[in-house]
């Protein structure tokens, strides 16, 4: 599957583990303008590749509140569908690797 952008329109930090909710819009593709509601673990190695995918540095693992500094970023995705519904397959670095 393609690489697309999406942009984070907004961070929500669960209160009761180490997650954060994203709320994200497509940008481009065939899914342009679709917005998606995804999880992501703080405490799993998929967090680095978060922060990878918006060209930053990776953020301590475990640390939710460094989830808000993507808030307005774009970040490079690929995108599949679970069912009826669009989800972030996975976060891939800004350099392609």
């Amino acid at each position: 599957m393609t690489a697309v952008l999406v942009v984070v329109e907004r961070v929500v930090g669960m209160e009761d583990r180490p997650r954060v909710v994203l709320h994200v819009r497509v940008l481009g593709g065939p899914h342009d303008g679709a917005a998606i509601t995804q999880g992501v673990d703080a405490d799993k190695p998929v967090w680095r590749y978060l922060f990878l995918s918006a060209g930053l540095a990776p953020a301590p693992h475990g640390s939710v509140a460094a989830a808000g500094q993507l808030r307005g970023l774009r970040l490079r995705v690929q995108l599949g569908e679970n069912g009826e519904d669009l989800q972030v397959r996975r976060w891939l670095p800004v350099d392609g690797g």
